[in-house]
């Protein structure tokens, strides 16, 4: 039922694929990789669904050897497409959009999603998210929530109010590139780069207080 109306069966989510980003980002289906996780029948590891795992190797690989921590602002910039002052580089194959990280994280935190990618039930193993870039007109990699029943204390089988936003996962995990998922990214860049950090807490502030999207009111 919808406002008392009857309309049957009805998906209140649109799948995040490769035809959803084309419809919303432009261009062609067939310019899209889309990473999601395997899930139970595929072993609970990434797979690409649509177009292949190429880029996101490449994204791993920014966060493996030291990182993009503060000890290399460079490499932070750079994998975001930019120079070190922030200005953009064709150069550059942009691969994250740090601005929609920290945005997904902040519902993670926000709903206590408890079986997203940093799954309280499959960990290290990841489930449950949805990666989308446009090999044609990289813009980095964009993550979308799914499955997302465990959450705002509803559905939780192994226990309700989890705190997830306390550090939830081993630095082992993303050095797997099978496990490599955001909220592993965010929680590496959150401790251990200081402008990742800032601009997170920025929004955060945007978002909570002050009539934002996520303020009580």
């Amino acid at each position: 039922y919808v406002n008392g109306q009857y309309w049957g069966l009805f998906q209140t989510q649109e799948r995040a694929e490769a035809r959803y980003a084309a419809s919303y980002f432009g261009g062609d289906s067939d310019d899209y990789d889309v990473v999601k996780s395997a899930g139970r029948v595929g072993g609970y590891v990434n797979e690409a669904t649509d177009g292949n795992l190429d880029a996101y190797l490449r994204l791993w690989e920014f966060f493996q050897d030291g990182g993009i921590g503060d000890n290399n602002l460079e490499g932070y910039w750079q994998v975001q497409g930019m120079n070190p002052d922030g200005t953009r580089n064709p150069d550059f194959e942009r691969l994250l959009d740090v601005d929609n990280l920290i945005d997904y994280m902040t519902i993670t935190y926000y709903t206590s999603d408890a079986d997203g990618p940093g799954s309280r039930f499959t960990r290290p193993r990841v489930n449950n998210y949805f990666a989308i870039f446009n090999r044609e007109n990289p813009d980095g990699f964009k993550f979308f929530e799914h499955d997302s029943e465990h959450s705002l204390d509803t559905g939780n089988a192994a226990g309700a109010n989890y705190n997830m936003v306390s550090p939830q996962l081993d630095d082992f995990v993303g050095t797997i590139l099978d496990y490599f998922n955001p909220h592993w990214m965010h929680e590496q860049l959150a401790n251990n780069n200081t402008l990742y950090r800032e601009r997170f807490q920025d929004a955060v502030y945007n978002h909570l207080f002050n009539d934002g999207p996520l303020a009580p009111e």
